[in-house]
């Protein structure tokens, strides 16, 4: 079965199910129960076949989608582009003896791409995306309520949640230098401090790995908002089959008693990791669904 598609189906209420489809990349005989064996099989999407791949490329006069798409188009799994911005193009790019996937990872980060997948019945698709508005909303629970852990209800809901805040830089500062053109000047700031104590500092970085105004502009903003995005986080978890990575949540209902800073009723949030786990508590079958 290693290198062959599966997909995971898990019922859902009403009658729907929730596919988890991907390739085996493991798979081991883990012992017995009763007069049945029990295998476990390691399920990850198509872009591990990447890792398994390095070459040294040149790409001339592209932009990051360009390349994204020359490297994405060698292989056979679908991709789809939520993509907003508008990307420079560039000179010279190389690839230097790095996997498929440590190179198309390096340029995206750099530009402020991101990515997740959403699974079907017979396939998962590599979703990239660079603003927060592509997200859609999670089809079979686009509404959700927290409740303690514990409680008997009729319906999925979540159990655990809080808010995390941290420090971070609140100034970006990118500089450079073009030796067609010396008297140029290429330094670029980008100030957005968050609301804490000790947000004023700044951080610089020279060479920025640019040759125009413009350009040093997008990516000093880029480095601000890859600075800045990490000092607000949520997590949460709970017995509810429907969230997935990549779609968004409204939390419809927050007991007051167990209210979070920074997190309200009504209150929209996206999902960028997720993580699902299985247990067997005697003869029940439970998933927690982590986020």
């Amino acid at each position: 079965m290693v290198g062959k598609d599966l997909c995971v189906n898990i019922e859902l209420d009403g009658g729907g199910k929730r596919y988890i489809s991907g390739l085996v990349t493991a798979a081991r005989v883990a012992g017995h129960q009763g007069r049945s064996v029990v295998y476990e099989l390691r399920l990850e999407p198509w872009l591990k076949i990447l890792t398994h791949t390095s070459d040294y490329k040149a790409f001339q006069n592209k932009n990051v989608v360009d390349i994204l798409d020359e490297v994405l188009d060698e292989y056979p799994w679908p991709v789809e582009k939520r993509l907003v911005e508008n990307y420079p193009t560039r000179a010279w790019q190389v690839q230097y003896g790095e996997t498929d996937f440590a190179f198309i990872q390096r340029l995206m980060q750099e530009w402020g791409i991101y990515w997740w997948f959403e699974h079907s019945e017979n396939s998962h698709t590599l979703v990239l995306a660079d603003a927060i508005n592509v997200h859609k909303a999670c089809a079979d629970s686009p509404l959700v309520c927290y409740y303690q852990k514990g409680l008997k209800l009729d319906k999925e809901f979540i159990h655990t949640i809080t808010a995390n805040e941290s420090l971070r830089s609140g100034q970006w500062v990118l500089n450079d230098f073009d030796f067609m053109k010396p008297r140029s000047l290429l330094k670029s700031t980008v100030a957005n401090p968050r609301e804490t104590g000790l947000a004023e500092y700044e951080h610089y970085e020279w060479p920025g790995d640019y040759f125009t105004k413009s350009e040093g502009e997008m990516l000093t903003r880029i480095r601000m908002e890859e600075q800045r995005s990490p000092g607000s986080r949520v997590q949460g978890s709970g017995n509810i089959r429907t969230l997935m990575t990549g779609f968004t949540f409204t939390l419809e209902k927050l007991s007051d008693s167990r209210s979070e800073p920074g997190i309200s009723a009504g209150s929209d949030h996206a999902i960028y990791t997720g993580q699902c786990a299985t247990q067997r508590p005697g003869a029940a079958f439970l998933l927690l669904n982590q986020f």
